[in-house]
């Protein structure tokens, strides 16, 4: 569910309670953050914020990533029957910078996904570090790539 508010109607930030119709596992996605097993919210938007709600009917634990090298299989952990989740991956090279060109989105039906990462033969060696966070809950993980691997 999104929200955005007017920045027409004025100039002030305004508090609003959501009801989202049922009870369910909320989170905040733009905050990732979870709110809570709730129906209703409350939530305070400057003129032209926008929020951005995940309404589940299951509570995410966390991410798991089993794998070795650049190769892993990624399981959204869950205390019910998992639905599909968007992961966003993102990947730190061995000098500690954002490798841009590895970021990316992966669908991951029923809450899995298996990954690859790609490296180059010319990456620089050392230490990778992959990134995987839920879109929808915000949980994440990371592991450790040892570039190139023996």
């Amino acid at each position: 569910m999104g929200l955005i508010r007017d920045h027409r109607l004025c100039e002030e930030p305004q508090s609003c309670q959501v009801d989202f119709g049922e009870v369910a596992h909320i989170y905040d996605m733009r905050g990732r953050e979870y709110l809570g097993r709730t129906q209703t919210i409350e939530a305070t938007l400057a003129p032209g914020e926008a929020a951005a709600y995940a309404v589940l009917p299951y509570q995410v634990t966390g991410v798991q990533l089993v794998g070795a090298g650049n190769e892993a299989r990624c399981t959204v952990l869950t205390d019910g029957q998992t639905g599909d989740h968007v992961l966003h991956i993102s990947v730190t090279d061995s000098g500690g910078d954002p490798a841009p060109a590895y970021e990316r989105n992966v669908l991951a039906p029923g809450g899995v996904a298996d990954l690859r990462v790609p490296l180059a033969i010319n990456d620089a060696p050392g230490e990778w570090t992959l990134t995987v966070r839920d879109v929808l809950s915000g949980a994440s993980t990371n592991t450790t790539i040892d570039w190139p691997g023996d």
